[in-house]
């Protein structure tokens, strides 16, 4: 059988072809360390490649989730320790205050200062934010959770958390901005289907309530609201905290406490019931506000033009913050048994915190143990991925040796394969 010229160089120009090929491929392997670039190359491997690569991603998500809360929680640790020494502090300034003589003029208000300034560093601390999330803000990020309400002389007398009196609602969940804030760290979120809440055991928190850390409510306090003196004619307004909610009522005063009383009663029947509450507030004629058993709480309508003077006497704030301004008012005033009746009180917020304390060194533990198991998961994860992606460069470098040396060996038989041309006697 004759061979043909043409069929010689078509052979030869395929076999050529094929080696420069499976060179190239060869070297593309070496160089991207990649047993294949195209799922159509090992469909079944490209497949459960895929599969890897998304548990992948999903572990560094939640790797990093663990860092921000492992930040956060930190934070709130390192601030909690502060204001552990911060009471330690108030603790020791109160009773050298009531077990010391001291010239009540000047000594104990020095004190008192001296308090105030530690409830307010107190504050500063709680106001600590962490990439831009307020600590203790609950879900609030854009305003610092907790401020003052100051008399004429610019004396902190109240405590605010998110503008609301901390003594007005002795259940912390009632308090603006209050709902938890959850991430997801891997460990199988749930929410419920009927209320759309995340299930507390299926994530971690990244929230705290700061009214649930410092303290909220008081103990046997009376709210009343001074008849005595109010301009007849003029229009006045208060807010009234009753079960976990806020009620502003506007008033017209009249010409003496009597009348006052009964226009004060009778716009907040109006209020309560065009608001469609069923426990409506009375008010008798010492200016004492009640609603049967319920607890009352009166404070001034912030921002008002005209807010009415209100008085909360109460036994003891529950919140330590709160506790450190009414032990300073009561140094003032001389009243050092008052003031000395605070010490019980900053003794127990320390012990409450040092469990607050405890509890987030479990939190960070926890988050360790997560961490730690996602490291080893990504390394076995990373293993399946080479197992299943990555090519054995030992071989891999030894068929690229093969192929470059046919292929060179295939171009030097070009001479003898390809014809000369009339070109070639020319030169």
């Amino acid at each position: 059988m004759r061979i043909t010229n043409s069929t010689v160089l078509r052979n030869y120009d395929r076999n050529l072809k094929r080696l420069s090929t499976n060179k190239y491929n060869s070297e593309q392997k070496i160089f991207t360390g990649r047993e294949f670039c195209r799922a159509s190359e090992n469909p079944l491997s490209a497949a459960k490649a895929l599969t890897v690569r998304k548990q992948l991603q999903h572990t560094t998500q939640y790797m990093e989730n663990l860092d921000v809360a492992d930040k956060f929680y930190t934070e709130a640790e390192t601030s909690l320790l502060q204001i552990s020494d911060q009471l330690a502090s108030i603790r020791e300034h109160i009773i050298y205050a009531c077990n010391t003589t001291l010239d009540k003029e000047v000594d104990l208000n020095i004190i008192a200062e001296q308090l105030e300034t530690k409830a307010r560093e107190m504050v500063s601390v709680f106001n600590t934010n962490s990439a831009e999330r307020n600590i203790f803000g609950g879900e609030c990020n854009h305003a610092e959770p907790f401020t003052f309400a100051e008399d004429e002389n610019g004396f902190a007398t109240e405590v605010l958390y998110h503008g609301v009196p901390v003594n007005a609602y002795t259940d912390c969940k009632d308090f603006p901005y209050s709902k938890e804030v959850f991430i997801d760290i891997g460990i199988g979120i749930v929410v419920d289907q009927e209320t759309q809440e995340i299930d507390p055991q299926s994530a971690l928190q990244i929230s705290f309530n700061g009214a649930d850390i410092t303290g909220c409510g008081a103990d046997n306090y009376a709210a009343s609201v001074d008849l005595e003196n109010l301009t007849a004619g003029q229009r006045y307004s208060i807010d009234i905290f009753l079960n976990g909610e806020k009620t502003t009522v506007a008033f017209d005063a009249g010409a003496d406490a009597t009348e006052n009383m009964n226009n004060l009663n009778d716009a907040i029947t109006a209020q309560y019931k065009a608001d469609r509450k069923n426990v409506i507030p009375a008010v008798d004629a010492d200016g004492k506000i009640t609603a049967g058993d319920a607890d009352v709480y009166v404070a001034s309508t912030k921002g008002a033009k005209n807010a009415t003077t209100v008085n909360n006497e109460y036994g003891y704030s529950k919140n330590y913050i709160q506790v450190t301004l009414d032990a300073a008012k009561a140094l003032k005033n001389g009243d050092l048994a008052y003031a000395n009746a605070c010490i019980d009180k900053v003794v127990l917020a320390a012990e409450n915190l040092m469990i607050e304390i405890a509890d987030l060194g479990n939190n960070e533990e926890f988050i360790e143990f997560n961490k730690t198991r996602f490291q080893t998961r990504e390394v076995n994860l990373k293993d399946r991925q080479d197992t299943l992606e990555a090519s054995d460069l030992e071989s891999e470098i030894t068929l690229y040796k093969t192929y470059e040396a046919l292929y060179n060996a295939c171009l030097q038989m070009s001479s003898a394969v390809i014809p000369n041309s009339i070109f070639s006697y020319i030169r």
